[in-house]
């Protein structure tokens, strides 16, 4: 049986379809449905001005010092305050406000009368305002027991990082944590405020913070519900894996586990002593140079990724180069540096953002896609450099067609180089296409023949509507000279929709034939 909707979830549904405005307007005009618009309207807020349209405007002269300032709320004002922050479930704090709230309008509200909270019932607050000394009170006036959901930006001045090492006794409960320093400015001081916190804190299910002390990961290590974790990968992170002997039931729950390093040393050491069963890890590196420069590294990582991670559950794997760059001099990555991540048959995403050095042929795409028969989305390159020596053909294409779940695909191939005509219609003869298949980046892949291309992809690809080329709006793409080879990619687009249109005509000649 349907579970039957009691009158006062009826309304709550109704309300939860109607935008601001009409909320408004039925809250003041429609008295069944009063409580139930004002819930909705007041839950999820993205500014505070609501609360400040209901105080005075009147300003408050002080003679003495000859300045105006913002009067405090009357008592009456407060009970209409706590009528309506105590139907906020959520607030959202962002550093641009429209218009500006000036800081003493914030501090007006910073000291309600008694003991109640002013917002009894918030559950998820995110803090990031542009001037983080003035507005700490009032930060203050928002955490309390019923957070369970903090994001929040500190700076590194004493009383920010006091607040921040109190954050776990005046918000007891909180199970998902963010926290990042202002203006990515990361200091001792903050670990051990932050860290402080964290050791407090019992229910955690998911964190993500700068760097943290050992105790802390010690403490994380140990907490059952934990599921994800975001780190930075520092000497104190990697001195806790590998300080001791590290438990095999430490991280018991941890599935997601995301780290940024400045370089990939730094996060293998990460993952030694560690034994993980993650079913998503992401590494985001900042040292182009590093990385680039050193292939040996990216082997050391994916090895130590493959003996300290289980191998039948990692379902997402994804490599980010933040802000890569076409070096000149950069050593070239051979397939056989990422080749230990084979191991993990079950991965259903795998993504590699910015490694234009990557070297293939069709021979490491025939093993991968052996190895990754379940992967739904591939993305290996989108960006070549000069010194990559290899790249494959539409042979690979055709291998990749054995992964028949594969959605999404993006390849540098050489597809200037046509395929032979006796393998073409063997592909052919054997139906070897995918039609799930939905987007395709090729990235600066070679191309002299946009007609031929776009044939090839037509019988590889009958679902595919146009070769993706939004990775051109971005690095380290947007850098090169784009317009020839770019303009030839957009004639592939224009021949490929004119098969689809040729094949719809003949599918709809060949409909009509059978009522002849």
């Amino acid at each position: 049986m349907h579970h039957a909707l009691l009158i006062s979830e009826l309304c709550g549904q109704i309300c939860s379809l109607l935008d601001q405005a009409s909320l408004a307007l039925l809250a003041r005009t429609c008295s069944a449905l009063r409580d139930s618009a004002l819930d909705e309207l007041w839950k999820d807020l993205y500014t505070l001005h609501p609360f400040l349209y209901l105080l005075s405007q009147d300003p408050c002269d002080n003679s003495d010092s000859g300045m105006t300032s913002v009067r405090r709320p009357s008592a009456e004002e407060w009970e209409t305050l706590r009528k309506y922050a105590a139907r906020t479930r959520s607030l959202y704090m962002c550093i641009i406000e429209d218009p500006p709230i000036t800081v003493d309008r914030f501090l007006a509200l910073s000291n309600p009368p008694g003991a109640i909270p002013l917002f009894p019932n918030l559950r998820t607050l995110a803090w990031y305002p542009s001037n983080h000394q003035e507005m700490l009170p009032f930060l203050r006036l928002l955490c309390g027991p019923s957070i369970t959901s903090l994001s929040a930006e500190f700076a590194i001045d004493p009383a920010s990082l006091s607040m921040l090492a109190s954050l776990g006794t005046l918000c007891p409960n909180v199970s998902d944590i963010s926290i990042s320093a202002a203006n990515a400015v990361l200091t001792d001081d903050m670990t051990v405020a932050l860290s402080t916190s964290i050791c407090q804190w019992h229910l955690l299910k998911e964190v993500a913070c700068d760097d943290l002390s050992i105790s802390a990961m010690e403490h994380l290590s140990q907490t059952r519900g934990l599921e994800s974790l975001t780190v930075f990968a520092s000497q104190l992170v990697s001195s806790f894996t590998r300080g001791k002997e590290v438990r095999e039931k430490s991280f018991a729950r941890l599935r997601h586990l995301h780290l940024y390093a400045g370089q990939l040393p730094n996060a293998t050491a990460c993952l030694e002593g560690l034994h993980l069963v993650l079913k998503e890890f992401r590494i985001d590196l900042f040292d182009v140079e590093e990385v680039l420069s050193s292939p040996h590294s990216l082997w050391d990582f994916s090895m130590a990724l493959a003996d300290h991670c289980a191998r039948d559950t990692l379902a997402e794997v994804d490599f980010c180069i933040v802000d890569s760059e076409l070096l000149s001099e950069a050593a070239v990555t051979m397939f056989r540096d990422i080749s230990p991540l084979l191991s993990f048959s079950n991965l259903r995403v795998v993504r590699f953002e910015g490694l234009t050095t990557l070297s293939l042929d069709d021979k490491d795409i025939f093993e991968l896609s052996c190895a990754w028969l379940r992967v739904e989305e591939l993305s290996l390159t989108t960006c070549v450099g000069p010194t990559v020596t290899a790249l494959p053909t539409f042979h690979s294409l055709i291998h990749l067609t054995r992964c028949r779940k594969l959605k999404v695909l993006s390849l540098v191939i050489n597809a200037a180089k046509r395929l032979e005509s006796c393998f073409r219609g063997f592909a052919e003869h054997f139906n070897l296409c995918s039609d799930v298949l939905r987007e395709l980046r090729l990235g600066n892949s070679p191309v002299e023949s946009p007609i031929y291309v776009a044939r090839v992809l037509g019988d590889l690809y009958p679902s595919l509507q146009s070769v993706d080329l939004s990775v051109w709006n971005k690095g380290p793409l947007n850098h090169l000279p784009r317009r020839a080879l770019h303009d030839l990619w957009c004639i592939v687009n224009c021949e490929l929709r004119g098969l689809k249109a040729e094949k719809g005509q003949g599918d709809l000649g060949e409909y009509r034939a059978t009522f002849l």
